[in-house]
């Protein structure tokens, strides 16, 4: 009985990706019909998301028998928990206990969106991904 361990490290970087911001005016006009925003086609992929990078780490150990062989393995993916953009969110501002919106008059929210807030939500997210796995070959 043969047993093999492997350990693979892959680095990934790559540039940013555009995006097309949002048109304010038509986004404030529609989000409560839409829940989203809309964006400004005039200005298509204009802006652009910071670079992209993350460290993966793998260990697998592989057991081999006279017919079959099984292999376990851990993985994880970014491992030094780099905080990667995504496309940005269009939304109002919520009040405190997060049951509305807040408006600029203290009114209940007009159907248009006039008296709301908009807000844009800019996401960092960056958490590493573990998993475990078995690989049984016949």
């Amino acid at each position: 009985m043969k047993n093999d361990w492997d350990l693979g490290l892959k680095y990934r970087f790559a540039g940013g990706n555009p995006y097309t911001p949002y048109d304010l005016a038509a986004s404030q006009q529609n989000y409560l019909l839409l829940g989203q925003g809309i964006p400004d086609a005039s200005l298509l992929n204009q802006n652009r998301l910071s670079n992209f990078n993350q460290l993966d780490f793998r260990v697998d150990k592989k057991f081999n028998f006279k017919k079959t062989s099984l292999g376990i393995y851990l993985d994880v993916q970014n491992l030094l928990m780099q905080k990667n953009e995504t496309k940005p969110n269009f939304t109002f501002k919520r009040n405190e206990d997060n049951t509305g919106f807040v408006t600029t008059n203290g009114q209940p929210i007009s159907s248009d969106g006039s008296n709301a807030i908009p807000v844009i939500l800019y996401n960092k997210t960056g958490h590493p991904l573990p998993s475990l796995g078995l690989i049984f070959e016949f």
